[in-house]
């Protein structure tokens, strides 16, 4: 985010950068970003031997811009804008104002969503557990076969599982199964108590839409692991 949102020329960089500094600084708190982070800001824009204002400053005279003058200052310059693309992208954008978006040229987010069609893609997933009674979980659809993924039209992955014992017959109906839950990522894991170990899981996974349940998509095959402890 930052990349683009920060000026590049060098004088529109340092008017931007210093009066940034100031109204991150004045609304810390409010904008939920950490002291560190402006101790650390502050200390890139202003320290007296390394900081962007020392290097602009040389820069700025006849004498004094050099070669390696310049190196230091395109280097601060992306240390600085690095480091504002993590503040940018920490602020929640429901405590910002209009001045806000303003001030530090991020662009106000559009509140027009397309309406979602009804999900088609069925996962395919991969369960395994290799100890710590922790199940993982990779979840793909079939136009992204070699790495997780969730459906763009998805909110969440919705897993139904029962344990069994090693033996036992895997259930046929994912709504006959006692566990439930969900995960908004396509790779995660589901902890259980060391007393699962050695138990089977099984489960059936699909793509939800947590704002419209008409639009779940269908469920996978069951898949299957052992815990492990």
């Amino acid at each position: 985010m930052g990349d683009n949102i920060v000026p590049k020329a060098i004088e529109p960089f340092n008017a931007y950068i210093l009066l940034v500094l100031q109204y991150l600084t004045d609304n810390a708190t409010r904008l939920i970003v950490s002291a560190g982070n402006i101790t650390t800001l502050t200390f890139k824009v202003t320290d007296p031997a390394t900081g962007w204002n020392h290097w602009h400053t040389l820069h700025s005279g006849a004498v004094t811009r050099t070669g390696p003058v310049n190196t230091y200052l395109h280097n601060s310059e992306g240390t600085i804008t690095h480091q504002l693309q993590d503040i940018y992208n920490d602020i929640p954008r429901s405590v910002m104002t209009p001045d806000d978006y303003l001030t530090l040229h991020i662009a106000i987010p559009s509140d027009h969503r397309p309406r979602r069609t009804a999900i088609t893609n069925i996962p395919f997933g991969k369960v395994y557990s290799v100890g710590g009674a922790i199940v993982n979980f990779i979840v793909r659809t079939d136009t992204h076969a070699k790495r997780a993924a969730m459906d763009p039209l998805a909110d969440a992955v919705e897993i139904r599982g029962v344990l069994l014992g090693v033996d036992e017959a895997l259930p046929t109906d994912p709504f006959k199964c006692d566990l439930v839950f969900t995960s908004k990522s396509a790779l995660f894991s589901h902890a259980f108590t060391p007393a699962n170990a050695g138990k089977k899981f099984a489960c059936f996974l699909r793509f939800i839409n947590l704002t419209d349940e008409s639009k779940d998509g269908g469920w996978s095959g069951v898949i299957t692991c052992i815990i492990g402890l």
